[in-house]
């Protein structure tokens, strides 16, 4: 007898729909143009001339606005370091990274059931991926900087099964707070290069040069 094709889980069918969800909506904005890649960077080359409190600011909105479509993370929470240092560096990245989790589980609290029934109809399996999720969505949270988009779909799942907020938030933490630090610390040692080259070579000229060198390797390293 014919064993019946195996199903996915469905707490991995709803991760996997809102990561088509969220890839989709980067494909859309990323095809008029209004934010891109090379955007990003020609802000922050802009970012020599600035004050501090609008590269944090940039940062921040930049981190923020990744919840609704996918952002190089990697490289803003590193030239948040390089441009504003460790501590007001962390200190911006943190913001905009807890603001992101934020965000999404309070939206997904909201409005959450009403996307729910429209990514899993079934009402039973709905119940196993919310138990499921309940289950091992601390692990997930935690580990969810891995992989690209996987912090954002676990905010939205926390919103959506009903994890208490002050659970989510403290596994956010335990997966923000470290990463956004060593990015931040690996920004800065790329500034501490960049300085000392350019007092090797005493010259503006070279500043600048050095400059658009170290943000064109941050983005080289982002897109790998």
């Amino acid at each position: 007898m014919q064993k019946p094709p195996r199903q996915l889980h469905p707490l991995i069918k709803i991760m996997l729909l809102l990561g088509v969800c969220f890839t989709s909506l980067f494909v859309v904005i990323n095809a008029t143009g209004v934010i891109t890649t090379e955007n990003i960077k020609q802000w922050f080359e802009l970012a020599h001339r600035a004050k501090p409190i609008y590269i944090a600011g940039t940062v921040v909105a930049l981190l923020f606005i990744d919840l609704f479509f996918s952002v190089p993370t990697l490289t803003i929470t590193m030239l948040s370091g390089y441009f504003l240092g460790p501590i007001a560096g962390a200190f911006a990245a943190l913001t905009g990274l807890l603001l992101t989790g934020t965000c999404g589980y309070l939206l997904s609290q909201k409005y959450g059931n009403w996307l729910l029934t429209r990514l899993e109809k079934d009402p039973i399996k709905r119940k196993k991926a919310k138990v499921a999720f309940q289950q091992h969505g601390a692990i997930v949270i935690v580990l969810s900087r891995a992989l690209p988009m996987l912090p954002e779909i676990c905010a939205c799942l926390a919103g959506m099964t009903g994890m208490p907020f002050t659970k989510f938030i403290l596994y956010w933490l335990l997966s923000t707070v470290p990463y956004a630090d060593s990015r931040v610390v690996c920004g800065r040692s790329k500034h501490t290069f960049y300085t000392s080259t350019c007092a090797l070579h005493r010259s503006r000229n070279n500043r600048g040069l050095m400059g658009n060198v170290v943000l064109h390797e941050l983005f080289r390293e982002e897109a790998k």
